[in-house]
């Protein structure tokens, strides 16, 4: 068992899609070249538990929780045509954890794996009128549930693997 914890202060300049993107379809520049860069505070800790059973049989277990405050968030809104815009303050906030269980000899390899994370992404300051009514509300494109499931086999030279993921979002 192991408990691990991370404090880090985040700077992001602006890339050069999010200042420069023309759509040449719709004729028209969507990128922003007086955007900000992104700066915020972001915190971690999380729990890890590993066990090795008798007959080759392992499992691996983790929990995190984080809080990232961050100033100057670069969106490309789709409520104002997709353009690249920055909000004042985004709070990201959530829980991620996982499952991993194997087995393993001579012959053959297995292990399945769950992943499942919960982000409640929200604007907490607004620049613009508009936007202010979206304050407390999950940004777009975060997804506030996310599943995965995975699965892998081998014998002897032979692998198999599978994915499957899903997830949902409240807008």
């Amino acid at each position: 068992i192991s408990v691990n914890s991370n404090s880090s202060k985040t700077y992001r300049l602006p890339s050069f899609n999010e200042k420069y993107w023309y759509d040449s379809k719709e004729k028209r520049n969507l990128g922003d070249v007086n955007l900000l860069p992104e700066s915020g505070f972001n915190q971690e800790i999380g729990l890890i538990v590993k066990k090795q059973f008798k007959h080759n049989f392992h499992t691996n277990f983790t929990f995190n929780l984080y809080h990232n405050l961050v100033d100057n968030w670069v969106l490309w809104n789709p409520l104002n045509g997709y353009k690249v815009e920055n909000l004042s303050q985004v709070l990201a906030k959530g829980m991620e954890t996982s499952l991993q269980l194997g087995y393993h000899n001579k012959k053959i390899c297995t292990q399945a794996t769950f992943n499942y994370a919960y982000t409640h992404s929200s604007l907490q300051k607004a620049y613009n009128a508009y936007v202010k009514e979206n304050i407390n509300k999950q940004l777009p494109y975060v997804p506030q549930h996310t599943m995965n499931l995975s699965y892998f086999i081998k014998y002897k030279k032979w692998s198999w693997n599978t994915q499957g993921y899903a997830q949902t979002q409240s807008r």
